[in-house]
């Protein structure tokens, strides 16, 4: 293009405005830290998306944790990362990122920047489109090993290690243990005031932010539930831990991948992942082990877990599925109660000595619901995929400061608008139908709730409001009136695939034979997308919990 005379850059980094010095790193040791700006990244969040225009007080949550860069090394990075505590709003942005072969020494040196920062952003507020809006942060999101570090408390395998309440653990067969049902919960003046003196190593910087360092901190169901009750059952359940007489017979296992297998073509595109083999649990990612729990798990379980075992899981499960759900505060009674006795058996089945840090902070998880609503309000899945992204944008081990200082400049170099969601697109009409004078769109998909339902089998199963009736979509059309309607026909037969424990979204269970004729519906009618999956000579429908993010 050059050799035409057009006046176009040698190389791509002049377009992408890479920087060619990077002079705002500093260090906190036994590393480096470089900080990106809470202002700068929120400035750069709403060109990417439009705020409710009534909004004065902007929420935000704040996420904290270790990232291994590579399996041959101990380099490191702790990224502190924010999001928009909005319903609507997924998206997260860098605030600052320390990097090193241990995590920092100092957790006042780490989060100095941090903090100074946001105290003078909450006093002066920050403009945005010519309007003054304050900020308040709600929740720091952490694991239990971050929890501890950010907070200056002791670890979570510490004798006063729970976060939550007064309890003293227990060690027992070598493992740090929390037997007690109802300890005398922790309150934000008591920690403050550091009235335990055990449980705490000093005084975090957080403390001058002015939040709950409690109540604002809530349980992680991530780390927590998925990677940890969750993965814990499971490697019971196949003999890599635990005794010998929980384990499934090999035949079992090898059962349980195959259905496993069999569902790969039945998920919906909802999931980011697809199921693999009970043998690859080593490789299971956070979303995987909830994908089990939440939905394949009761259907694969059923026939090979022990009646007790597995009507022991199913608590869980409908528990968790509760405090997931739009019933997570009207039924938060109903989930503690399921989970009290989940924990309770789980010392009989399982062993006392296995009551340990996230088994015993199930029993806190309703009361961070009952404040903050359903358990994805604040998880650390959003995060988690930031986290991905930031190693992907690393080209190689040299200086992963500086480079990750340059892909983070160039993208906010780049101000453009995300593709978002709306309710349907210019793309998904199909054909324009005229009869009788009126004009009918059909349509390819459409979105509910950040999901999209389209005519393929995977896409095309919802929960209808009225009745609980289930549906399956065969064709959507537009009005022109704007209305959108969907045509489809419903199960004449659902019942509960189990009947105790159970909600109103638990799984249910449909004869694909016994059909309704079509009926037309309005889009308002649908309650949930579902999944459907195969089981026996029928299936079980499954309403979907999560949105993507």
């Amino acid at each position: 293009m050059r050799s035409e005379s057009l006046s176009v850059p040698k190389d791509c980094r002049t377009l992408l405005k890479t920087p060619t010095v990077c002079n705002n790193i500093v260090n906190v040791p036994p590393g480096e830290y470089i900080h990106f700006g809470i202002e700068k990244g929120i400035l750069y969040m709403m060109h990417q998306s439009t705020l409710p225009q009534n909004l004065d007080v902007l929420p935000l949550m704040i996420n904290i944790d270790g990232l291994p860069l590579c399996k041959s090394s101990n380099s490191q990075f702790w990224p502190i990362l924010m999001s928009i505590d909005l319903t609507k709003y997924s998206e997260v942005f860098i605030v600052g990122v320390y990097h090193g072969t241990k995590k920092p020494e100092s957790v006042i040196s780490f989060l100095n920047a941090l903090v100074e920062e946001y105290l003078l952003l909450k006093k002066n507020g920050i403009i945005v489109n010519g309007k003054l809006i304050k900020l308040e942060l709600r929740k720091i999101i952490c694991d239990a090993p971050a929890t501890a570090f950010v907070l200056s408390i002791k670890s979570h395998t510490g004798y006063f290690g729970c976060n939550k309440c007064l309890q003293k653990g227990k060690y027992l067969r070598g493992k740090m243990t929390f037997p007690k049902l109802n300890a005398t919960l922790r309150s934000n003046e008591s920690f403050r005031l550091q009235l335990q003196q055990e449980h705490h190593k000093g005084i975090t910087p957080l403390e001058k932010i002015g939040i709950g360092l409690v109540s604002n901190v809530p349980l992680d169901y991530m780390h927590l539930v998925c990677l940890g009750v969750m993965k814990t059952l499971l490697m019971f359940w196949i003999g890599k831990k635990g005794r010998n007489s929980i384990k499934l017979h090999d035949n079992y296992i090898k059962e349980m991948s195959k259905t496993l297998r069999v569902f790969r073509k039945y998920i919906s595109q909802d999931f980011c992942r697809l199921p693999r083999r009970i043998e690859d649990i080593d490789n299971w990612k956070a979303t995987e082990f909830r994908q089990f729990l939440l939905y394949t798990g009761p259907i694969v379980l059923k026939g090979k877990l022990p009646k007790e075992q597995y009507k022991h899981f199913l608590c869980l499960h409908v528990a968790i599925r509760i405090l997931c759900s739009s019933e997570c505060i009207s039924l938060n009674m109903y989930a503690k109660r399921l989970i009290e006795y989940f924990v309770v058996k789980y010392k009989k089945i399982y062993g006392k000595e296995y009551i340990t840090y996230n088994m015993h902070n199930l029993l806190h998880l309703h009361n961070d619901v009952l404040l903050f609503g359903k358990l994805d309000n604040f998880s650390a899945f959003r995060f988690e995929s930031y986290m991905s992204k930031i190693k992907r944008n690393l080209k190689n081990s040299r200086y992963p400061l500086q480079q990750i200082y340059n892909r983070i400049t160039e993208e906010r170099n780049l101000i453009y608008n995300k593709k978002k969601l709306s309710l349907l697109q210019d793309d998904d009409k199909s054909l324009i139908y005229n009869e009788n004078g009126k004009t009918y769109t059909y349509l390819k998909k459409i979105i509910f709730n950040n999901q999209i339902i389209s005519l393929c089998q995977r896409n095309n199963c919802v929960l209808l409001k009225n009745s609980s009736c289930i549906m399956l979509i065969s064709d959507i059309y537009k009005t022109e009136n704007n209305n959108i309607k969907i045509v489809g026909r419903t199960f004449k037969s659902v019942s509960d695939f189990v009947h105790k424990p159970s909600f109103s979204l638990s799984i249910k269970v449909v004869d694909i034979h016994k059909m309704t004729n079509i009926s037309t519906f309005d889009y308002e009618d649908i309650k949930s997308k579902c999944v459907m999956l195969p089981f026996n000579d029928k299936f079980a429908i499954i309403p979907i919990l999560h949105n993507n993010e």
